[in-house]
């Protein structure tokens, strides 16, 4: 038995608000109806590792639209571990991976993923 998207459990009048708000950030009438999928991208300058982000998201969308669903993208900062070491900024790289990991469950939770 196929599971019941989180978007059929919302209140018609919310989830139409919603619909409207998506199609404000560029999404066509036929993407909104498809089960949304998260993704997350911590592209940026300050960590070696995250200049490719962008074009590996890239590539992740169109595998989540191919597959039948509406990619939606949110963006987290990343620490470079190497670029932290031997100073006061050390002290961040491990609390740092449970800021990630609290953000990701809220935006989840939060946007129904």
């Amino acid at each position: 038995m196929a599971r019941e998207s989180r978007r059929t459990k919302l209140l018609e009048p919310v989830r139409d608000f919603r619909d409207a708000l998506y199609h404000g950030c560029g999404y066509s009438a036929s993407m909104i109806g498809k089960p949304l999928v998260g993704i997350v991208n911590a592209a940026g300058d300050m960590n070696p590792a995250a200049q490719y982000f962008d074009r590996i998201t890239q590539s992740i969308k169109y595998g989540v639209i191919e597959a039948g669903g509406m990619p939606v993208e949110f963006r987290m900062s990343s620490l470079c571990d190497g670029m932290s070491v031997g100073h006061f900024g050390d002290k961040y790289s491990m609390p740092w991976r449970e800021v990630c990991a609290a953000n990701i469950e809220a935006m989840a939770e939060a946007e129904q993923f």
